[in-house]
C-alpha cells in the first residue's frame, strides 16, 4: 500500500509539473480567456515542427480550460485542432488551411513575422527564453554610458539608447525595464544618455476589417483634438444602437488616418477574389463544353 501510494504520488507530481511546463510555455490560461473572450468555437493550432511534440497535450489542455470555465458563455462546445502541413513557413499564420476547418481564430506558437491577418483573428505565443535582467540591465547601461565619454568620437554621441527586445524575451521585457530604471537610479544623475526600452508587439491581431469595425475601441486622433494629452486622446468610443463605426475620434471628430488606406487595402483584396471567382468559373464552363463536344 505504501508503495502504491508513492508511485501515485510520484505520478501525480509529475503531471503537476507537466502541466505547469505546458502552461509556462504556451500561456495556456491567457489564450483560453482570448478564446472565450472573442466567442470563438473551432480554435486552430499552428506549431512549427520543433513543438509538435507537445501538440497533443496543448491541445487537450487548452480545450479543457476553455470547456471548463465558469464564466464560458452558453452555446457550442470549443472545439481546438492542430493545423499540419501548413502552405506557407512556419513564422506566417496558415489563414488557407485554417479556413478549410472552418476556424474561427488561430493560435500561432513560436516566431513570428508579425504580417497583418486578412480573415482570422489571431493570437501570438512567441517562444520564451530567460535572461539575467539584472546582468543585462548593467550591460546595457555600461553602454549608455561608454557612448557618452568624453573620449568617444563626435559622430557616437547620442541622446537616448533605444533597446529592441527580441520575441523570445518579450515575456521578460517588463522586468527588463524595471531593472534598467533601478541601474540608472544607482548610478546616479550623470550616468549617460536616457534607455528607452521599445514596447514589444501586440500578441493579438484582428483583421483589418474587424480592426475598424463598429466595436468600441480606443481612437488616437492624430492632434485634431485639444485634449490635454496633446491631440492623442486616445478616448473609447461609445458604443450603442446609433454608433456610426465610421473611424472617427470619439472626442474631436477626426478621421482615422489608417482607415481609408485599410479600406482601400480590403475592397482590392475583394476585387482580386471576386475576378478569381469569375475566372475558376469561365475555365469550368470551358471544359464541360469540351466534354459535350467529345461526347458528341
Amino acid at each position: 500500500a505504501i508503495i502504491t501510494s508513492r508511485r501515485a504520488a510520484s505520478r501525480w507530481a509529475s503531471a503537476m509539473s507537466e502541466s505547469a511546463r505546458l502552461e509556462s510555455a504556451y500561456e495556456l490560461d491567457a489564450t483560453a480567456a482570448w478564446v472565450r473572450g472573442g466567442g470563438y468555437s473551432r480554435v486552430a493550432l499552428q506549431m512549427p515542427d520543433e513543438l509538435l511534440g507537445d501538440a497533443v497535450a496543448v491541445a487537450a489542455a487548452l480545450e479543457r480550460r476553455c470547456n471548463d470555465a465558469p464564466d464560458r458563455a452558453e452555446g457550442n462546445p470549443v472545439r481546438v485542432f492542430v493545423l499540419a502541413d501548413t502552405t506557407f513557413g512556419s513564422c506566417c499564420v496558415d489563414e488557407v488551411a485554417a479556413a478549410h476547418h472552418n476556424a474561427d481564430c488561430i493560435v500561432h506558437f513560436g516566431r513570428a513575422c508579425m504580417s497583418p491577418v486578412a480573415r482570422l483573428p489571431a493570437r501570438f505565443v512567441f517562444h520564451k527564453v530567460e535572461i539575467d535582467t539584472d546582468a543585462c540591465a548593467a550591460a546595457i547601461r555600461e553602454h549608455a554610458d561608454a557612448l557618452a565619454r568624453p573620449e568617444a568620437a563626435p559622430d557616437d554621441l547620442v541622446e537616448a539608447l533605444v533597446v529592441l527586445v527580441d520575441q523570445e524575451h518579450a515575456h521578460r521585457a517588463a522586468a527588463l525595464r524595471e531593472a534598467v530604471a533601478r541601474e540608472t537610479t544607482n548610478r546616479g544623475a550623470g550616468a549617460g544618455p536616457p534607455v528607452v526600452l521599445a514596447d514589444a508587439a501586440p500578441v493579438e491581431a484582428l483583421p483589418r476589417a474587424r480592426a475598424f469595425s463598429k466595436a468600441p475601441r480606443a481612437r488616437r486622433c492624430g492632434g485634431g483634438c485639444s485634449c490635454v494629452s496633446g491631440g492623442a486622446c486616445g478616448r473609447p468610443e461609445p458604443s450603442g444602437e446609433d454608433e456610426s463605426g465610421d473611424g472617427t475620434c470619439a472626442t474631436c471628430g477626426a478621421a482615422d488616418p489608417d482607415r481609408d488606406r485599410f479600406g482601400a487595402a480590403e475592397r482590392d483584396e475583394t476585387e482580386t477574389e471576386t475576378e478569381t471567382q469569375r475566372e475558376t468559373s469561365r475555365r469550368r464552363r470551358r471544359r464541360r463544353r469540351r466534354r459535350r463536344r467529345r461526347r458528341r
